[in-house]
Formats: structure tokens, C-alpha cells, sequence
């Protein structure tokens, strides 16, 4: 060999090549929209039911923008996401509900989070006061990965009809946040005893 060092150094940059790829971890794309069933699965442990819930895998960093969420146990299909920093507050047929920087930082969001689901409690109220609309509200109160217990409150608008001919089951609901201390007025000024 007239070369050693050359050869040597040739197989070292090859090697290290080789093992570098193959050491590389698989990051999960998990939809936001899983079904019911496929909620409390870890995809890790059980790669078969990936293709089944729409899951797919990535062997690069270049699905940055699916944005993590943690499950509600109520109102059912619930569940919090995290976009980028911001986070937000997720219902079935509503738009998504911003909420508060202090959520973001009690939760974590991670493969192995998104398994538990957060056991909050929901208290909704319909109020029926003489001679003015209905009012529907609720407060959920979600315990935090920090050990913080973090009340939301939220009112219902009643839905404006339009007399047109648009198909209205399609059509998103728009949440109002709530101060939690007008909700507790509210219901002491309006609940029937």
C-alpha cells in the first residue's frame, strides 16, 4: 500500500457516514384528527396500527408545523394543540379557541403525553332568564403537568339564522372566552334554586 494514511482516513470518513444515517431516530406525524379508537395508542410499540390511523413516519425534521395535542377526557373529543408556541383549545364543530400563555407552559407535549389524557372536569350551565335569551356556558377545569389546577370559562353565542338556503351542519360554532368570576355571577344571578 502506497497510501496508508489515505486509506485509513478514506475508511474512517466512510464508516462514520454509514453509522451516522443509521443511528438517525424515527419522529412520528401524528394527525390531529384521529379517531376515537386510535387515541390512546402508542405508535412506537405498535408500528401496525400506523398505517390504519393515518400515522406516517419521518426520518427527517422537515414536518415541524404538525402540531402537538394532549386529549380531554370532557366534553368528549376534546383536546388542546400546540402550534409552533401558540396553543389552543379544540371542540368538535367550533373554531379553535386561543388560550392562555400559563396552559402552554403547564403541559407538555410528547409522544409519551399525548398517550395520557387529561382527567378535567366540566361544569356547563343553560340559563333560561325571564324575557332575555338563552344563555349556555361552561368552565373546564384542567390539571396541568406542574401541578396547577387552570379554570377556563367559556360562553356559547346562540346561533344567527339567516334565511338563506346554505347547508348549516357544515357550518363552525364560535366560542367566546369567558372571566371565570362573571360565569359564577352569572349562574348565582340566573339558576333556578
Amino acid at each position: 500500500m502506497r497510501y496508508p494514511l489515505l486509506t485509513v482516513s478514506l475508511g474512517l470518513i466512510i464508516s462514520l457516514v454509514f453509522f451516522g444515517c443509521s443511528g438517525s431516530k424515527e419522529n412520528l406525524v401524528v394527525p390531529t384528527d384521529l379517531p376515537e379508537i386510535c387515541r390512546g395508542i402508542d405508535f412506537v410499540a405498535q408500528p401496525d396500527m400506523r398505517e390504519v390511523c393515518g400515522v406516517r413516519s419521518s426520518h427527517f425534521e422537515s414536518y415541524k408545523n404538525i402540531p402537538q395535542q394532549r386529549y380531554l377526557i370532557n366534553p368528549k373529543g376534546a383536546s388542546i394543540v400546540k402550534k409552533d408556541k401558540d396553543i389552543e383549545l379544540r371542540l368538535p364543530n367550533t373554531l379553535p379557541i386561543p388560550l392562555p400563555g400559563s396552559v402552554a407552559s403547564g403541559l407538555e407535549f410528547s409522544q409519551d403525553k399525548r398517550l395520557e389524557y387529561l382527567k378535567n372536569t366540566m361544569t356547563y350551565k343553560e340559563l333560561f332568564p325571564a324575557g332575555q335569551q338563552r344563555i349556555k356556558m361552561f368552565k373546564l377545569e384542567i390539571p396541568l403537568d406542574n401541578g396547577v389546577m387552570q379554570t377556563l370559562c367559556f360562553n356559547l353565542p346562540e346561533a344567527i339564522q339567516k334565511n338563506d338556503n346554505r347547508n348549516k351542519s357544515h357550518m363552525a360554532t364560535e366560542i367566546e372566552s369567558l372571566d371565570c368570576s362573571d360565569f359564577e355571577n352569572i349562574v348565582a344571578k340566573y339558576e333556578k334554586r
